[in-house]
């Protein structure tokens, strides 16, 4: 069950036909709020939102209607009589939204997006109340009422941080933890801090592919068995969309955010991931209830792996390993497109072609800005050897009009 910000919480019902349903109750054992599961059922749900949407829908909801419970407000009678909500009421809610995530360094992005989700929960429910108005008149006093209001609610509403990053705001592993990486990784190093070999070999075939594919969280949680091509070489692996599976029992079901693709795989990651399947996984005593699913990873009973468990491996290896830096999945998915353009560098193709290739690998539109945004440390660094190198060529072309080599030039 996820905690909504305060005295509400979500919980996620899961359906015979596989779909995830968020609802949002009172408490840890209240009802699901009408109003609240109205707007998912029509709001959201025929929009396609994805489940993790609609949580952080319904999180902003929750912590829209405790701040109006602890000021003593009654949305209806608000809404019944068109005043909704003061500046100085918005005003006290955008701070609200900011609170917890300081220490998270998501404020930019999730303090405006709490803000104007509850917002829009708030113009979803004044809907039913326009509906009612007794006269023309009324409707028209109602629609400029809530207009005052979207111009208040804009007014104060909590900024979005707009500046473009920097290229060393976040990136993928230098050469040294590179290889530190592939090392400890290995069941084999005494440096691996897990004691069981099956779990070791568990680690090994799923960060292994981490590595080589770069695929998000989701795309590795939920490969099955049958998603691999290993009896011929080079072996392929195969990532689908599954939304809504109903071979998935994880409430939180990881999913495939990206399309579909098709990859291949070394022959020492097919020859890994074949003695992860054949001999630990199928190991009934270690993984007893891996029998009862088709998924590739699992926890340590043999239950689908879930997010949470995929993620502490990461925090164990940085605990563990010192030299690690911040090492995440997703620090390895930047990783991987930061030596796809190195590569780049060395080859002859096109640049619309290493690109559009580079987006079909990793699930993206052949028009979406993401490899810029991925590989920025990596044409941060191409962009200044060229530079350097032009420098160098400004030099070699000054001595060679001053009569002086470049190397004594440089000395004096």
């Amino acid at each position: 069950m996820q905690k909504a910000p305060n005295g509400r919480s979500i919980r996620i019902a899961l359906l015979a036909s596989g779909e995830r349903f968020p609802l949002l109750v009172n408490g840890s054992f209240g009802l699901p709020d009408p109003f609240a599961t109205e707007f998912v059922l029509t709001s959201l749900r025929t929009e396609k939102r994805a489940v993790s949407t609609i949580c952080a829908y319904l999180a902003a909801i929750g912590a829209g209607l405790d701040y109006l419970d602890g000021k003593g407000i009654c949305l209806e009678e608000r809404l019944a009589n068109s005043s909704y909500l003061t500046t100085q009421e918005l005003t006290a809610f955008a701070s609200v939204c900011s609170q917890g995530l300081a220490k998270s360094g998501s404020l930019s992005k999730q303090a405006p997006r709490r803000y104007w989700y509850f917002l829009a929960f708030v113009q979803w429910r004044s809907r039913s109340f326009l509906s009612r108005s007794s006269s023309d008149v009324a409707l028209a006093r109602a629609e400029q009422a809530l207009k005052q209001f979207e111009r208040r609610a804009n007014a104060v509403a909590p900024p979005e941080d707009r500046s473009l990053p920097s290229p060393d705001a976040r990136g993928g592993l230098t050469s040294e933890q590179r290889e530190l990486f592939l090392a400890v990784i290995s069941p084999d190093d005494d440096r691996n801090p897990w004691e069981s070999l099956a779990l070791r070999y568990r680690n090994f075939a799923m960060l292994s592919l981490a590595y080589e594919l770069g695929p998000r969280a989701g795309d590795v949680l939920s490969l099955k068995v049958r998603d691999l091509n290993l009896r011929q070489r080079p072996g392929t692996v195969t990532f689908h969309r599954r939304h809504d599976d109903p071979e998935d029992t994880r409430t939180y079901q990881p999913v495939l955010k990206t399309k579909p693709r098709v990859l291949m795989i070394s022959d020492s990651l097919a020859k890994t991931l074949e003695t992860w399947i054949d001999t630990h996984r199928s190991n009934r005593s270690v993984f007893p209830d891996a029998r009862k699913h088709p998924f590739l990873f699992v926890n340590s009973s043999g239950a689908p792996l879930g997010q949470r468990g995929y993620q502490l491996i990461y925090q164990v290896l940085r605990q563990e390993i010192s030299g690690l830096g911040r090492l995440t999945s997703h620090v390895l998915r930047y990783d991987w497109n930061e030596r796809w353009v190195e590569l780049g560098a060395d080859e002859s193709s096109s640049s619309e072609s290493i690109k559009r290739e580079q987006c079909y690998a990793m699930g993206w539109s052949e028009r979406s800005e993401m490899p810029a945004k991925y590989a920025r440390k990596a044409i941060a660094a191409a962009a200044n050897k060229r530079i350097a190198r032009m420098h160098a060529n400004a030099e070699r072309r000054a001595a060679t009009r001053s009569g002086e080599s470049p190397a004594r030039s440089s000395k004096e």
